[in-house]
């Protein structure tokens, strides 16, 4: 499941840096 998670976190992060602007 560790494959799950590192997406998950990619996803998290991809919609942090639309709404936040990294």
């Amino acid at each position: 499941m560790q494959g799950l998670e590192h997406l998950v976190n990619r996803v998290l992060h991809s919609i942090l840096c639309e709404v936040d602007n990294c």
